[in-house]
């Protein structure tokens, strides 16, 4: 399976570059991403997919690998122990891969294994991406400009468990973008306000 998506973002290639490059911000924006967990070199991704009643969930182990193309990032499958394991290879490549104004992302998946509902997840892989590449967009405005959320979102230092309000869109702290990102681990807390 080779699923790739181009997207236009209205950000500076270097912001979009860095989202791209971090493998434990994905949660926040890639539905199907549902999980990354540091292992030593690497990360342990869950990833999911559901199409109907049937669903996968696959976890992997992914490695930042090397890469010769100006703005890309790449993550390899490196298994700790097997060789036995089907292909992954996910590849983020940002156009132009500098300046200040807005760039192309180009996400792709290339997947090298074999089961049974693969033909049937791919359209839903696609899906999710177009979806993913609308929730990027989103956390790139917002992280560019805090001034223009601050009518709806106030920051403030708090436990990680405190609990959002159960009102409005934001129902739980995965949609706000904090899952994983780096102010959620200090302990910021976002609360939205109606």
């Amino acid at each position: 399976m080779d699923v790739t998506l181009g997207a236009k973002m209205d950000a500076p290639p270097a912001a979009v570059l860095a989202e791209v490059a971090d493998l434990p911000g994905y949660p926040s924006w890639h539905g199907m991403v549902s999980r990354v967990e540091p292992d030593g070199d690497g990360w342990m991704v869950d990833l999911k997919g559901k199409l109907g009643p049937f669903s996968q969930k696959k976890r992997v182990r992914l490695v930042r690998a090397e890469s010769s193309v100006p703005g890309q990032v790449r993550f390899v499958r490196e298994e700790r122990g097997r060789t036995d394991y089907g292909r992954w290879e996910l590849q983020g490549t940002v156009e132009p891969a500098t300046g200040d104004g807005p760039c192309t992302l180009r996400l792709r998946l290339l997947y090298g294994g074999s089961s049974p509902l693969t033909s049937m997840l791919e359209p839903v892989l696609r899906a999710e991406t177009h979806r993913s590449a609308d929730r990027l967009r989103q956390r790139l405005a917002a992280s560019a400009s805090p001034a223009a959320d601050a009518g709806r979102c106030s920051t403030a230092s708090a436990s990680p468990l405190d609990a959002v309000p159960a009102r409005g869109p934001y129902r739980h702290r995965s949609h706000l973008g904090l899952r994983g990102d780096s102010a959620y681990r200090r302990g910021l807390s976002v609360a939205c306000l109606d």
